[in-house]
């Protein structure tokens, strides 16, 4: 019997994982009936957004349903992980391509404030800091030729848009030990920092004469805070209907990127340079953080 019920389990897990391949697959049709838009596929195997999602909803959702602890908007956003992508839709252009919670208040471009002072004023403090261990490239001395900085590209219709990760889908990458000012940042930031698949740390450069076409987030549950290191007034960012944004130098800002949101870099002499960092929604209590790390570990990725 125990046999039979476990093979019950493994039986149930790959049809939901099926499942969930052709919502989302059915979802990314319907985002581009609706806006005349294409969601773009990236080729990592690794991503949860465009390669992954079928078995991370798949064992999301098979968590959910053990949480006895989990609110009411988190069993409706696991529910819905089994329904028709219509649910998926929040706000006009506010499409989380994989897990949307209702309920949670939000906005492209969140005000500052939305978050405790402490935040944004550790930010400021390390802001130079961070600049200079990137300008100056500090980990190239604990580089050999055959081990470089991983550096990973993203598809874009023109010019280049490169990232290196310091925390990739909620796992600290081995990099992270190369770069002490970031990894001292991150720990500072550790009480607001997503606890799962969603949560991520990078450098972002995006070359002059690039562009980002529109694309949505995976979910609402987290903000993304950008920490401007460079500064070239060539390059803005669109998020869903608050118009464009540029970034400067000791100006960190929140965007909720499950609107829709491009960039645009067309004119400009250097890179464009951005350490981002996933936080969670404010609006989360903690009991819902603590879910979403359960349902969402990053060891599911293993």
């Amino acid at each position: 019997m125990a046999i039979l019920s476990g093979l019950a389990c493994l039986l149930l897990l790959a049809i939901m994982a099926g499942f969930a391949v052709i919502v989302i697959h059915t979802y990314r049709q319907r985002y581009s009936a609706i806006y005349g838009k294409v969601i773009a596929a990236c080729d990592n195997p690794g991503c949860i957004r465009c390669q992954q999602y079928g078995a991370v909803m798949a064992r999301a959702y098979k968590r959910s349903c053990n949480d006895s602890t989990a609110s009411a908007r988190l069993i409706r956003a696991a529910e819905d992980l089994a329904c028709t992508p219509s649910c998926i839709t929040l706000q006009p252009l506010q499409c989380p391509t994989l897990l949307a919670v209702p309920n949670l208040p939000s906005e492209p471009f969140p005000a500052s404030d939305s978050f405790p002072a402490e935040l944004i004023a550790i930010v400021k403090q390390y802001t130079p800091l961070l600049a200079a261990e990137y300008r100056q490239r500090a980990w190239q001395p604990h580089l050999t030729h055959s081990n470089q900085a991983p550096w990973r590209s993203n598809k874009v219709p023109t010019g280049s848009w490169t990232y290196l990760s310091l925390v990739n889908q909620g796992v600290e990458q081995d990099f992270l030990k190369y770069c002490p000012v970031a990894a001292e940042l991150l720990e500072r930031l550790s009480p607001w920092t997503c606890q799962d698949v969603f949560g991520n740390a990078l450098y972002s450069e995006l070359s002059p004469g690039s562009s980002i076409e529109p694309h949505c987030g995976p979910t609402n549950t987290r903000w993304r805070l950008h920490v401007p290191l460079s500064e070239d007034q060539g390059a803005a960012i669109a998020v869903g209907t608050a118009g464009c944004r540029r970034w400067k130098m000791n100006e960190p800002f929140l965007i909720d990127d499950s609107f829709e949101h491009s960039v645009d870099y067309k004119e400009g002499t250097t890179p464009r340079v951005v350490f981002i960092v996933d936080v969670y929604h404010p609006n989360l209590t903690a009991s819902e953080r603590q879910s979403l790390s359960r349902w969402f570990q990053p060891s599911m990725l293993a």
